[in-house]
């Protein structure tokens, strides 16, 4: 034997991978894993059994007869690479001096970060940022109507 000793797990992967004919594993694998069959063969039975039904109902499917021409015509029709749009296209859309991010707009949208977190780190008196009237509704022991009452008498 050459190589490492495979696992009775990747048996399982060639089986499922490439049916259940040893002649379609690689050849590397195809002795130590006939042999792992060989001495367990009930252990490999269930998926030896499924990749037999598989290779029969693949060998029964009928290829369609393709036109001869047709791979070439689609291959002359296709796109050629250089002009088909990547990633590095968009980007360069967006940013036109190589990929540069501009000084100015890093530094504006730190300000506003900074500038809008700072605004509502206050917290404890959220309440007074509203007017009296919103203050007034959000309290729970008042209504819609003891607002509008507050609003006609002046309060």
């Amino acid at each position: 034997m050459k190589g490492p000793m495979i696992s009775a797990d990747r048996v399982l992967e060639l089986i499922g991978i490439y049916g259940s004919k040893p002649s379609a594993w690689p050849e590397g694998e195809r002795v130590q894993a006939q042999q792992l069959i060989e001495a367990d063969p009930d252990f490999f039975s269930k998926a030896l059994e499924k990749a037999q039904s598989l290779d029969s109902e693949l060998s029964n499917i009928e290829v369609p007869n393709v036109p001869l021409g047709l791979a070439d015509a689609v291959l002359a029709n296709a796109p050629d690479r250089a002009t088909v749009p990547t990633k590095k296209h968009f980007l360069r859309f967006f940013f036109p001096q190589e990929f540069q991010l501009p000084v100015g707009a890093a530094l504006a949208s730190l300000c506003v970060g900074a500038v809008t977190s700072y605004s509502y780190a206050g917290g404890a008196d959220f309440d007074a940022h509203f007017d009296s009237g919103s203050a007034y509704i959000q309290s729970p022991e008042s209504s819609f109507d003891d607002w509008l009452n507050s609003m006609e008498e002046g309060q």
